[in-house]
């Protein structure tokens, strides 16, 4: 093995935007699978605001979760202008496991504007607030 193979057998394929593990297998690059998070990512990518998870079903809305002062904020947002809520959804804290349940929730909902994405605290919109033994956690 050369030390230029070497150099470029180093550098990650594939790095989940959820989690940020590292992967080398192909398999992964090719299908954006993360294997800690053990969900597909899709076109997941991070942008200045937050995390673009996804297009929704009908293809008019991005589905992100953005960070805020004391939680996470699944956003639903028209794509002509992206960023600017439609619906939003807290998750409540600022760590890592409110971040997973907030993005895990993003990518299996289909951005349907007459649903709602599950495990949620608070709906920002009508101001409904859920109890802590409502809401589901990723841990």
């Amino acid at each position: 093995m050369t030390a230029r193979s070497e150099a470029v057998s180093s550098v990650p394929t594939f790095v989940c935007p959820l989690c940020h593990k590292q992967s080398w297998s192909e398999d992964d690059a090719v299908n954006r699978y993360c294997g800690a998070c053990h969900v597909y990512t899709g076109d997941a990518v991070w942008t200045d605001y937050g995390l673009r998870l996804k297009l929704s079903a009908c293809g008019l809305y991005y589905i992100g979760v953005r960070p805020m002062l004391v939680n996470w904020r699944l956003v639903l947002s028209q794509v002509e202008r992206e960023w600017w809520p439609e619906g939003e959804w807290c998750y409540a804290g600022r760590d890592r496991a409110a971040f997973v349940t907030a993005a895990l929730a993003g990518l299996a909902w289909d951005g349907d504007p007459s649903t709602e994405p599950l495990g949620w605290s608070k709906n920002v919109r009508t101001g409904e607030w859920r109890p802590p033994a409502e809401v589901s956690r990723v841990d």
